[in-house]
């Protein structure tokens, strides 16, 4: 069932992003506690139903010990970014500083893990796995690709971190009044290789069939080269054909022609 196929009390007054019925509070309470789950959505509608209808048989539904979970946690971040800090592992996650620190200190005595220090000027120890290191100190560069890069990406998500490591400044501006933006209401980074290139604020007109290109901004240590333009000229043909659109408006990306 969805929210929408329980009924409101009458004098219960909606209107605003977060006035959800009684109905709405449960079924999401009872999704956090893991008694259901979503099976699909119906547009923007989540469908809830009964967890053990939804998740496998096979999956281990045994609750970890707090140690378990923090070094999930560790593991987790660490095979999404390759390394990380002690506060990059816990982020968002209150109460867990002490224990990420204790389980750190073990998977370093135990070699699972090694510290390494990097040219930014955090203080902070950055963790990585020893054959994550090895990899990334023998392995040939590859070719570089171009990639637009949703606000929520992880590669982003922790500002502080892209600031640091990329030198990267981002700021998502949809909650921004308008006129104090300076990219725009959704702007998207260009990553270039390991590069961030700039910012694209862009806008499909499902109805019009086109992509529209509000503003370009870019970095002042960029070098929009011919090798550049080409990947981003195919990346721009990709993203609206992805969009279901047939034209580009707005900005001549170096004459884009799908």
């Amino acid at each position: 069932l969805m929210a929408r196929d329980f009924k409101a009390p009458a004098d219960h007054k909606g209107g605003t992003w977060w006035s959800w019925k009684p109905a709405k509070a449960a079924l999401e309470q009872l999704f956090m506690e893991g008694r259901l789950m979503i099976s699909h959505r119906k547009g923007f509608q989540k469908v809830y139903d009964l967890a053990e209808r939804v998740l496998p048989s096979g999956v281990d539904t045994a609750v970890p010990s707090e140690k378990e979970y923090i070094r999930y946690l560790i593991e987790a971040t660490l095979r999404a970014h390759g390394l990380a800090t002690a506060r990059e592992m816990r982020y968002l996650r209150r109460g867990t500083r002490d224990k990420v620190k204790e389980v750190l200190a073990e998977m370093l005595e135990e070699k699972i893990l090694v510290t390494v220090k990097m040219e930014t000027d955090s203080k902070e120890a950055y963790y990585v796995k020893p054959d994550y290191l090895e990899q990334a100190l023998t392995t040939s560069r590859r070719e570089k690709a171009l990639h637009i890069l949703c606000p929520f990406d992880n590669l982003i998500i922790q500002r502080k971190r892209a600031a640091q490591l990329f030198d990267f400044a981002y700021k998502l501006e949809c909650y921004v009044p308008e006129a104090k933006r300076v990219v725009g209401y959704y702007a998207m980074p260009i990553l270039w290789g390991d590069v961030f290139m700039g910012q694209l604020d862009m806008k499909a007109d499902r109805k019009g069939k086109e992509l529209v290109i509000k503003q370009v901004v870019w970095e002042e240590h960029s070098k929009l080269n011919e090798a550049f333009r080409a990947a981003f000229n195919k990346k721009m043909i990709a993203y609206m054909q992805f969009n279901d659109c047939e034209t580009i408006k707005g900005f001549d990306a170096w004459k884009i022609k799908a």
